[in-house]
């Protein structure tokens, strides 16, 4: 996979510099075109390497979506929608960037003291 997605970049397919000027949607559809680049890896990609800090979503993300109920809310299951929501009015066009430090800080969390519930939900 590594290979065709750098060869995709290398006879340039692909353009890194022009994916940086599209609009988010536009680079999203770009990526997807990339051998097993779905969803949630384009969604990373324009996060991580992008700098699209307001890409976030849940669809099809189950296990986040279990995750940020628990921490935000404090119950076992909150529709997507409504973590969106609270999100996108809590932090804007932020929300991207500060769903990836609610998950790094809880993880970090996580390997200082065991959480219990979180260990029983990633299967550890």
């Amino acid at each position: 996979m590594i290979k065709r997605v750098s060869e995709a970049f290398a006879r340039g397919h692909i353009d890194e510099l022009e994916l940086r000027r599209m609009s988010t949607e536009e680079a999203r559809k770009e990526l997807m075109k990339l051998y097993g680049v779905g969803p949630a890896t384009a969604e990373n990609l324009l996060g991580g390497y992008l700098k699209r800090y307001d890409t976030f979503d849940l669809k099809g993300k189950l296990w986040e979506q279990k995750i940020l109920s628990r921490i935000l809310f404090k119950k076992r299951l909150v529709p997507a929608d409504e973590i969106i929501g609270m999100l996108n009015e809590t932090y804007g066009k932020w929300r991207g960037l500060a769903f990836h430090y609610i998950f790094t800080d809880l993880f970090w969390r996580h390997k200082e003291k065991k959480i219990g519930w979180l260990e029983k939900e990633i299967r550890l």
